[in-house]
């Protein structure tokens, strides 16, 4: 416990620091235009700027073509895992339509394969697709969308176990601008998780998978952005969120988050944003406790010179487990910076620090992936085409260590390929 409080004032006091050199940094930064922008015009900027326009219609068509090696792919932590090559084909189209100033309709869908030579059992067709309407008056706007995920995965607890993981749901939002500075946000949110399982007689914690991986959740989120200054905005939310589990339909929890938010922008594309607040979850059931707890995140995007930049995230986020009765104390840190050697070149790194700290009212309560540290560091070089074709060459790796059980997973995997954006 004395060590977790000293790793906790560690992080505090280096986030302090950082911000400090980052705020210091920005304000010999030229300002931008205004901070605050509505978000249909925002939605009608990104699709006249980067769609191609045929007849009435918009389309953006994003191809990917990528071959790789992948040293772990069932996450496991043995000494000598299992090594594979792959490769991903797939294509997602994007349209617009525009019915007057006011209506406003999109659709995507996507669709991917992925093939690994030996592993059979993670050959995957994952695909997605997604609805959205927009209405726009000059006192509101409404938005809705409707989509679908479906994608495979493999457990990170070393149970060699995949399972197929199907996303659905809708969501309603109305936005109204105030004198151009201020903009209310409401949303309503349904959504729908169900995992698909191998037969419970592959392993004994498929039970659990099924129970609190499957469950219908409804959300309401309503927010306040302030435009303070022409660089500075500031935003303040609250969310609630109301899960039933399909499995156990006598349980449910409810989960809020209430946060603050300042974002400090520049001419110059860099940004710098501070988000904290207090979150809470309950149980129906009596046996399992409810937890609260204070999180924060920092997010800087820095432009230093015309082709340099830095991207980074500092964040300590406490979340509930599947099992209810245990808590995660979710710290990360990353740094990636980038360097774009000539306008059709650039190269890129990061690096990836993750703690995740065990926190339980029952000490008894202990498992496999109670504490562990992970981490990791990526570097690409990017070969950048006309018609926004990019060819990349990626290498990542990364070493989760189990602290507890004193288990090492290692991966590393190195990919080509070629996409548009």
């Amino acid at each position: 416990m004395r060590m977790f409080f000293l790793r906790h004032s560690r992080f505090w006091f280096s986030q302090c620091v950082l911000v400090l050199f980052l705020g210091t940094v920005l304000m010999f930064i030229p300002r931008s235009s205004w901070a605050l922008e509505h978000p249909y015009t925002q939605e009608t900027l990104r699709i006249r700027n980067s769609y191609t326009r045929f007849g009435p219609f918009w389309f953006h068509i994003k191809p990917l073509i990528a071959v790789g090696v992948d040293s772990n792919p069932y996450l496991t932590f043995r000494t000598e895992p299992i090594q594979d090559t792959y490769f991903r084909i797939g294509n997602s189209l994007s349209t617009a339509l525009f019915i007057g100033r006011r209506i406003l309709i999109q659709g995507e869908g996507a669709l991917e394969y992925l093939h690994y030579f030996k592993l059979e059992q993670l050959r995957d067709f994952p695909y997605s697709w997604q609805i959205t309407g927009w209405f726009n008056t000059k006192l509101l706007t409404i938005t809705g969308n409707r989509f679908f995920r479906s994608a495979q995965y493999v457990s990170a607890y070393d149970l060699d176990l995949i399972f197929r993981q199907k996303q659905s749901g809708y969501s309603g939002t109305v936005f109204m601008m105030l004198k151009h500075r201020i903009l209310l946000e409401f949303s309503f949110s349904k959504e729908r998780n169900e995992v698909i399982l191998p037969s419970p007689e592959d392993t004994d914690f498929i039970p659990v998978y099924q129970s609190f991986l499957n469950y219908d959740k409804q959300g309401y989120f309503g927010g306040l952005s302030y435009e303070i200054s022409r660089n500075l905005l500031f935003n303040v939310y609250i969310q609630q969120d109301a899960y039933t589990f399909m499995y156990l339909p006598e349980s449910n929890a409810n989960q809020t988050f209430i946060g603050a938010s300042v974002r400090w922008s520049t001419s110059r594309l860099s940004t710098l944003t501070l988000e904290g607040g207090y979150t809470s979850i309950t149980f129906s059931e009596e046996n399992i406790p409810a937890y609260s707890g204070i999180f924060s995140k920092t997010h800087i995007n820095l432009r230093v010179f015309r082709r340099f930049w830095i991207t980074g995230n500092v964040n300590i986020i406490p979340r509930w487990s599947l099992y209810g009765s245990l808590y995660f104390i979710h710290q990360q840190y990353l740094l990636a910076p980038g360097f774009q050697i000539f306008r059709f070149l650039r190269v890129r790194g990061g690096y990836v620090y993750t703690v995740v700290n065990y926190k339980s009212p029952k000490e008894e309560q202990i498992l496999l992936f109670d504490r562990y540290t992970s981490k990791g560091w990526t570097a690409g070089i990017d070969l950048i085409m006309q018609e926004g074709v990019l060819y990349s060459i990626e290498f990542t790796y990364y070493n989760r260590d189990e602290q507890f059980n004193l288990l090492q997973n290692r991966r590393w995997t190195i990919q080509l390929s070629r996409r548009t954006f």
